[in-house]
């Protein structure tokens, strides 16, 4: 059983078989200090205006969705027509560039990756998620993260690229990950496409250590669940109303 909580308050958690896990990403955002580049680099767009902070977020979620959906759906044999929409173009042009150079051979593409095996009674994985993508490539398995960002230098990469080989490994005892890999669907090159000597890839470490701090940070410091441990939900307010 594997299922998406609604109404959480703090970002998303699944139920899985009665154990409610945060996803990967909710334990990066919740769990880890925002690297001081990327608040600098958030400050210095929103020029101080937190509306402005936003909209500017807002439009970097919606490019990020719409590359990774398109790559999902070039890996999966779909023919993609793209147009008005730079960046987007852009970021599918990188990715295609670098699947061009790395052949790799596809092995999962948006494969949920949870696990109930338990430790002392507690999960050896106390999260979920979905992976972007798990390749062969020169004979090795790689786990394989699609990014949008214009730097790849954010550590919490490296945690959430690390939390799905933990649980892929879990659930694939036969099939190992051997390496970990960030793709950099970049968006703002200059020109039709990128240039031979830019950089659309780049091998991190497997860091368990990390996992564990930011897991035990998340569990201990964000008010997520209540005293008795039961998973806080927003409050499900009225919907129909009538005064006669």
């Amino acid at each position: 059983m594997f299922k998406l909580v609604e109404g959480t308050r703090y970002g998303r958690f699944y139920d899985i078989g009665g154990f409610y896990v945060p996803s990967v990403t909710t334990v990066t955002k919740y769990g880890c200090p925002t690297p001081h580049f990327l608040l600098k680099y958030i400050i210095k767009q929103s020029e101080g205006d937190y509306d402005k902070y936003l909209t500017t977020t807002s439009e970097a979620l919606r490019v990020g969705s719409a590359v990774h959906d398109s790559c999902e759906k070039l890996l999966l044999g779909e023919e993609l027509l793209i147009e008005h929409d730079p960046e987007v173009q852009k970021g599918v042009i990188s990715f295609c560039q670098w699947y061009f150079n790395a052949k790799p051979k596809v092995i999962a593409v948006e494969e949920v990756l949870y696990s109930k095996s338990l430790k002392q009674g507690k999960l050896v994985c106390p999260f979920a998620g979905r992976c972007d993508l798990v390749a062969e490539i020169d004979g090795e398995t790689w786990m394989l993260d699609l990014k949008t960002s214009k730097s790849l230098e954010d550590y919490t990469y490296v945690i959430q690229l690390s939390m799905y080989k933990m649980l892929w490994d879990v659930l694939h005892p036969d099939q190992q990950i051997d390496r970990l890999g960030l793709v950099h669907c970049k968006k703002d090159f200059m020109g039709s496409r990128p240039t031979q000597r830019t950089n659309l890839f780049k091998e991190v470490k497997f860091d368990k250590k990390s996992v564990d701090c930011a897991v035990h940070f998340f569990y201990m410091y964000e008010d997520a669940f209540d005293s008795k441990g039961i998973l806080k939900t927003k409050a499900k307010l009225e919907t129909k109303f009538k005064l006669w």
